[in-house]
């Protein structure tokens, strides 16, 4: 029974865990998107960048970064060309709405 309750403690403190984590990784996936809706806004272009996990040991050792966890990287600038508003489709097209 006592390596019971020590199991449950440990999963119940690892659920405990994987839940701040996620929350954490929203919070800075919404502090990102407001950071590109504000440079938008002052005529910069953005862009995040999804790629920096093929290397991440060198990303983290070429930013002296290896004792923290890298979790996302932006490039923020002057874009050099314009190339206008994408086409979109329309909401109705791609979100359904459920019926009372």
């Amino acid at each position: 029974m006592y390596i019971t309750q020590i199991k449950n403690i440990t999963l119940t403190l690892k659920k405990f865990v994987d839940i701040w984590r996620t929350v954490d990784l929203q919070s800075i996936a919404a502090s990102i998107q407001n950071l590109f809706l504000a440079a938008t806004d002052k005529g910069l272009g953005s862009l995040w960048i999804k790629d920096i996990f093929v290397d991440r040991e060198g990303i983290n050792r070429f930013l002296d970064n290896e004792n923290n966890e890298l979790v996302a990287a932006i490039s923020l600038g002057f874009p050099d060309e314009n190339h206008g508003k994408p086409d979109r489709k329309k909401l109705s097209d791609v979100v359904k709405w459920p019926r009372d």
